[in-house]
């Protein structure tokens, strides 16, 4: 089986056992955009790199926790980074091997791939310059300990990169592709799946994820986050209007985010997307727009 039919199959096999989905088009979506090395990664890979401190940035040790079907490590490789992902999923780590074969890409870069899980990343400390984690948070196993790990692999100054379904302002859940009520309590979400006939194996699989469980754990420890959602959004309209007034911005920003979510209601997830700075000392970091200050200041 090729690495496209691979993908597929298993997919759609996990999404139908795990949350009862069967939407073929959704599912062909997905696989096409998985398969897609060059493209589908790009804006979530520059959108990090701008904020990374370095010179040669070709020089930056890249982390992908976890590293899903590939895509952003590849993408990093194919641009000529230095990119590591682990990821637990054996079929997952199987499909990359289909895909790298397939597309001729070097042997050695399958090497980049290491088996494992957020909550004992096999690297000595402070080791990456970047760290990303893309809607994986809401899947492991101990949310505290996969940050904690992470903390302890990225180097002082290096960038955390953090996106997850906001869980705390989503009325749609996207595992399942059904409206939800936001944080709905455990028990009455197993009777909402049974009453539309959907199973419970996949919920039991997601934590309920939110900002402030970020925010908390960070606290006091020297770093400043940036709420890219937000940071895209002022810099959108910082272009097309030609508007330079940062409070300005940042209210028409909170104002489109709002619409945003609103548009969101009932059919579509909510994401939270933060980049986190880290230092010995946050006054030793640029201030970006957004930026939520933690630590000792």
């Amino acid at each position: 089986m090729d690495a496209r039919n691979f993908l597929r199959f298993q997919f759609k096999q996990s999404n139908q056992i795990n949350f009862g989905v069967k939407d073929d088009a959704f599912i062909e979506k997905i696989t096409a955009a998985w398969m897609n090395d060059r493209q589908e990664s790009k804006f979530r890979f520059e959108s990090i790199l701008k904020h990374a401190q370095c010179e040669n940035q070709t020089s930056l040790k890249i982390l992908d926790m976890a590293s899903g079907c590939g895509s952003f490590v590849f993408y990093a490789l194919l641009n000529g980074y230095q990119a590591y992902g682990v990821e637990p999923e054996g079929w997952k780590l199987e499909f990359i091997r289909k895909k790298s074969k397939e597309y001729d890409y070097p042997n050695s870069w399958l090497n980049h791939f290491i088996r494992g899980c957020g909550e004992q990343l096999p690297f000595r400390d402070q080791c990456f310059d970047i760290i990303s984690s893309y809607q994986t948070l809401e899947h492991v196993d101990n949310i505290h300990s996969c940050l904690e790990e992470m903390d302890r692999c990225l180097k002082n100054g290096g960038v955390l990169h953090l996106q997850f379904p906001d869980y705390g302002n989503s009325f749609f859940e996207g595992h399942y592709r059904i409206p939800v009520w936001p944080s709905m309590n455990r028990n009455l979400f197993r009777l909402y799946l049974k009453l539309l006939g959907k199973p419970n194996l996949g919920l039991e699989t997601i934590n309920d994820i939110r900002p402030k469980v970020i925010k908390d754990f960070f606290h006091g420890k020297n770093y400043i986050i940036t709420d890219l959602n937000h940071a895209h959004v002022k810099e959108r309209i910082r272009k097309k209007l030609n508007i330079h007034n940062s409070r300005f911005l940042s209210i028409l920003a909170k104002m489109y985010l709002a619409s945003r979510m609103a548009r969101n209601f009932l059919i579509r997830e909510n994401s939270s997307n933060l980049l986190l700075y880290k230092s010995a000392s946050p006054s030793h970091l640029p201030i970006p727009s957004a930026e939520i200050a933690i630590g000792n200041s």
